[in-house]
């Protein structure tokens, strides 16, 4: 998990370069939904949920770091 605390100042190349990171990890994540949603009855299928939860994890703390960031 990130510490928003430790954050550094993001300038504009970094908040862009969060946001792509983002944008990969959404694509991550919702490929692997997919994947699971195709494989519901198989235990590769809880593989990919797995996988889509961390990626949502990510998400969410890239998100909050980059606020927090941007509050600075």
């Amino acid at each position: 998990m990130l510490d928003t605390f430790d954050t550094p100042t993001i300038d504009a190349e970094e908040s862009r370069s969060a946001m792509g990171e983002i944008d990969t990890l959404t694509d991550v994540r919702d490929r692997a939904r997919q994947e699971a949603r195709d494989h519901s009855k198989t235990r590769i299928g809880f593989v990919y949920a797995a996988i889509a939860s961390v990626a949502e994890d990510s998400i969410r703390s890239l998100r909050k770091a980059t606020k927090a960031a941007e509050a600075y």
